[in-house]
């Protein structure tokens, strides 16, 4: 709590411009003695303070020693504790702020990108935000400056048409609606026809009706005519927009483009569409029945078209779209992964289940299983305890991958190891496998799509008794820039030797995803002894080892890295016929 000057106010926290009116009068009063009450009037400011008076900084006290006396005078903790953003608010009131920089001048920062200091490199965007807030052109560009330049003055952005391009062919100011899918209602003909992956530059403009200058909302439509080699009736299509915005032309209306079936139907009816965000380019993909489309382009929020509203002297907006596809639309239901974790491929494993969720959310089986097809596949599916939800049912497992589902399994009892998790955390829900055939160092992750937070837990051959049973344990993975809350685990195997690893959530959390297991060296063989491969372990694969001795390869039996002595006991260990 600060000890006002001046005023009475116990809470720090009051209205901040309640004590900004006062501050003036305050000082004044303290300084001429008029108030009986005691106040603080002549707070020394600290001899070596740095930091700019109008900007919140740890330390007490700011650089401007003038400004600092005056604003301690009304707060003397700005003085004797920290320069908060409060002490920030009354320097703003009391105090001159530095002249302000030419919103012209060169070298400066970014007007999107927070920088420390004054204006920025957009001369009209500057000054509308510092016309609004003074100290973004005196003090510093900060975040509060970037929030206001995004409103007042969003991104300019003009996409460049790329070699090889197609060229929309629209005159501007056309009677009777250009390149529109529907002008009047009766279908239009004509349409230029989209290449895979080759781009249409194009244009909105103004257009207007037969014998009318009242312009009309533009769509601009291309036929896509999709194939179907594998006769199942299907194709997967996907289209990209990039559109101009922020610039005198075009303003900050978007565009947005829109699949239709036939050129009369309306855009609302688009079994796909992308809409375009800031500068964001937009794209959309997913399975649609083969044959002829259009894909219409329009300026607006989807659905709604809106007129250009200058003339051909004007400008125009531009616009690059993009069109590609292919024959990958087998059903997605019944192909693979788990109906109730996220997984970046369309449909699911349990095809009943798949097919009632994509019924509801045609999305999940056509572009990927998001967390709402996971949330469905809840509601709707009847999902069953996972077949390995404990220790002691663990399924076998070596290298590669496999799906794990936590929605209905079971939390054992066994905490996890103090330093395995945050504190405060928990494990939650779990399943287990038996690893096995591993040697050498292996890596076992959840990496994946999606947000679930995932802990692994590593354990010798029998199932644990006790938090400080487990071997190892990892509980974040940094380096998975799909989802840093996976998990990652690293250990060095032995041949002959059996883990369980327990896979789980962390907290109350449901979910899955896939368990990936990889190892410097390939898995070990039923008679890794055996090095020709002749089912005989005899002295030609001693005369192999000993070949190799001090390197590495296959000679290395026990996976540890180097043949040596160990992998020379283990080779006469199993001298003879193999298994």
């Amino acid at each position: 709590m600060h000890q006002r000057a001046c005023h009475y106010s116990t809470d720090r926290h009051s209205q901040v411009l309640g004590i900004v009116a006062l501050s003036v009068r305050a000082v004044l009063a303290c300084v001429l003695g008029l108030l009986t009450a005691p106040c603080v009037c002549a707070q020394t400011c600290p001899s070596a303070a740095t930091g700019n008076c109008f900007t919140p900084h740890p330390t007490p006290g700011c650089q401007d020693p003038t400004c600092c006396a005056a604003v301690c005078q009304v707060d003397s903790f700005c003085c004797t504790t920290t320069w908060d953003g409060q002490c920030a608010v009354i320097a703003g009131s009391v105090c001159q702020p530095p002249p302000p920089v030419n919103c012209g001048a060169a070298g400066l920062g970014d007007c999107f990108v927070a920088h420390s200091t004054p204006g920025c490199n957009v001369p009209s965007c500057c000054s509308s935000v510092c016309e609004l807030l003074p100290t973004c052109c005196s003090v510093t560009w900060d975040a509060t400056c970037v929030s206001s330049a995004f409103q007042l003055c969003p991104p300019v952005c003009v996409p460049q048409c790329p070699p090889n391009s197609s060229t929309e062919i629209e005159n501007c100011d056309t009677s009777g609606f250009g390149n529109d899918p529907c002008p009047l209602g009766t279908a239009g003909s004509g349409f230029q026809s989209l290449v895979a992956n080759k781009a249409m530059c194009g244009d909105i403009k103004f257009v207007s009706a037969p014998g009318s200058t009242v312009g009309v909302p533009e769509r601009d439509a291309f036929r896509i005519t999709l194939p179907d080699p594998d006769g199942n009736g299907q194709a997967r299509v996907s289209l990209s927009l990039l559109a101009e915005r922020g610039t005198a032309d075009s303003g900050t209306v978007p565009l947005f483009v829109a699949l239709i079936r036939n050129a009369c139907d309306g855009l609302q009816t688009a079994v796909l569409h992308a809409q375009i965000v800031d500068c964001q380019s937009a794209s959309v993909q997913g399975c649609v029945p083969a044959g002829d489309w259009l894909a219409v382009v329009a300026r607006g929020s989807y659905p709604l078209p809106e007129t250009y509203p200058f003339n051909c002297l004007s400008g125009v907006q531009s616009y690059v779209l993009t069109a590609s596809w292919n024959d990958q639309c087998g059903s997605a239901c019944g192909t693979s992964g788990n109906c109730y974790a996220v997984h970046s491929t369309p449909g699911c494993a349990d095809s009943s289940c798949c097919n009632s969720v994509c019924a509801a959310f045609p999305d999940c089986c056509s572009e990927s299983w998001d967390q709402s097809c996971v949330t469905s596949a809840l509601t709707v599916c009847s999902p069953t305890n996972p077949a390995n939800d404990t220790c002691a049912s663990a399924m076998p497992l070596g290298l590669g991958s496999a799906n794990f589902a936590l929605v209905t399994a079971t939390p054992s009892s066994i905490a996890a190891p103090s330093d395995c998790l945050a504190t405060g955390q928990s494990l939650g829900r779990d399943v287990w496998y038996r690893l096995r055939g591993l040697r050498g160092e292996v890596t076992v992750t959840t990496c994946g799509p999606g947000t679930f937070d995932s802990a692994l837990l590593l354990y010798g051959n029998t199932c644990p008794t006790s938090p400080a049973s487990a071997v190892a344990c990892g509980n974040s993975n940094p380096d998975c820039t799909q989802n840093t809350s996976s998990a990652v685990l690293n250990f060095n195997a032995t041949c002959g030797e059996e883990y369980l690893l327990r896979v789980a959530g962390v907290g109350t959390v449901q979910g899955g995803g896939t368990l990936t297991i990889t190892a410097a060296l390939p898995a070990c063989v039923a008679c890794a002894a055996d090095l020709n491969g002749d089912s005989q372990v005899n002295g030609s694969d001693l005369t192999a080892l000993l070949s190799a001795w001090g390197a590495t390869g296959a000679a290395d039996i026990n996976g540890d890295g180097v043949v040596s002595g160990a992998d020379l006991t283990e080779l006469l260990s199993r001298w003879g016929a193999c298994p």
